[in-house]
């Protein structure tokens, strides 16, 4: 990362040096978030690139944001089989934590990928009305985690919604409640 005669500054790297065998994931995590995180707590790392999901451990957390602007650098040592993995591939990082729910707090709406209609740039969902018919709702969708996808707005917890359906659907179909 440097050349001969250049300046060396604080805080900036001169070079990388990689390892065979040896992979961590590097990723940010928000000051508001930060407090619920452990060294040594387990992660999943989601490798689109492969299809792969692979077992982390948080092995560093930066103790400070200051260079990072709020937010807190955390390492994780990949576990289990790196068939395919090349250092430099991007990847999504889950950490299950605990949080305690705050009583402002809407709950979080999860629902089976499945059950989502996407049309052009629209992400939507049938519900079901008061007489039975399927009624098209565009949700507002947040993060995906396996086949699990989080409705931000649109869909109220405890709400119907169709999974799947026999025959396609439209607006005023009438429909069958099978649970």
């Amino acid at each position: 990362m440097a050349d001969d005669g250049d300046m060396a500054n604080p805080g900036m790297p001169l070079l990388t040096v990689e390892q065979a065998g040896t992979l961590q994931v590097s990723t940010t995590v928000s000051e508001t978030e930060i407090g619920a995180l452990r060294k040594g707590a387990k992660a999943q790392v989601q490798v689109k690139a492969i299809q792969k999901n692979l077992d982390a451990v948080i092995t560093e957390i930066s103790p400070s944001a200051q260079m990072t602007g709020g937010q807190y650098v955390v390492k994780m040592a990949i576990t289990g089989d790196k068939t395919g993995l090349y250092s430099g591939m991007y990847v999504q990082v889950f950490i299950p934590v605990d949080k305690p729910v705050q009583a402002n707090s809407s709950a979080n709406v999860v629902i089976p990928a499945k059950a989502l209609v996407h049309k052009d740039e629209l992400v939507g969902l049938y519900t079901v009305s008061a007489n039975n018919t399927a009624i098209l709702r565009w949700v507002r969708t947040g993060k995906t985690v396996g086949d699990q996808v989080e409705i931000l707005s649109g869909l109220a917890a405890g709400e119907g919604y169709v999974l799947e359906a026999a025959s396609p659907l439209y607006n005023g179909a009438p429909l069958q409640i099978k649970k």
